[in-house]
């Protein structure tokens, strides 16, 4: 295989978009399979792999630096949760997800993980931000840095982390679910910028706000977080929706 640019690097970016095409950096050699869940889920939630192109499973195995059983077996995790559909000898597709079903996503999520917030800010003993500031930092540096499949997968770490506090699996496991169900397409526009940094820079808020032990102020950061799946992470301008759920 070639020599591969770092992941999220500004060749790779350029390449991948003149090339339509998605480069996958090889796979360690442990725990392949969740590997590659991971990885995939990330690329999809990222449109990195778009709804409804048709992907061969030996092409990305190859990227990948592994056999095809472990990325079969990846898109079979996947195809159980409705990600992707299965073409026989062909490969795989990416599930489509409308407009209004990330709208139906972020309403969910605005139910349960703003009032969730307000309940963390009060434990007792208080939480131990500690861990969490450090992946915090780790979110932001991959924000600036481009790696989109990293920013999402701390960024999930992060906020599962931060509702596994409250004791209720079922919780963490539904927001778990309704985040692998996401299409962010505006990540590959923002990815590196600003715009992306300060998305990031907010999750510094919310824990400055729990390490007030003010649980309206966490309830409000995480509304207008939230915002963004359907807003500048999934390509739309955030002044869009008139309910406010951008």
């Amino acid at each position: 295989m070639g020599t591969k640019q770092p992941a999220g690097s500004s060749a790779d970016r350029t390449s991948r978009r003149q090339e339509q095409t998605v480069v996958f950096q090889p796979l360690a050699r442990s725990s392949l399979r969740n590997d590659a869940t991971r990885l995939l889920r990330a690329r999809i939630s990222s449109g990195e792999l778009e709804s409804g192109r048709l992907y061969a499973i030996g092409d990305i195995a190859a990227q990948l630096e592994v056999s095809p059983t472990p990325v079969r077996e990846a898109l079979l995790d996947l195809k159980s949760q409705g990600l992707i559909e299965m073409v026989r000898n062909r490969g795989f597709r990416i599930v489509e997800l409308t407009d209004d079903e990330l709208e139906e996503i972020v309403e969910i999520r605005l139910m349960l993980e703003p009032p969730a917030m307000g309940k963390v800010a009060v434990l007792e003993p208080p939480l131990d931000l500690t861990d969490l500031w450090t992946l915090s930092k780790r979110v932001e540096d991959a924000a600036a840095e481009g790696d989109l499949v990293a920013f999402l997968t701390l960024d999930k770490d992060f906020h599962l982390e931060l509702l596994a506090a409250l004791g209720n699996a079922r919780l963490v496991k539904v927001v778990e679910q309704l985040r692998d169900q996401t299409r962010l397409s505006g990540l590959r526009g923002i990815a590196g910028s600003k715009d992306l940094v300060g998305s990031a820079r907010e999750h510094d808020q919310l824990l400055k706000a729990l390490e007030s032990r003010d649980p309206f102020a966490a309830e409000a950061v995480m509304t207008a977080h939230l915002h963004h799946v359907s807003g500048l992470w999934a390509g739309r301008s955030e002044g869009d929706d008139s309910d406010g759920a951008k």
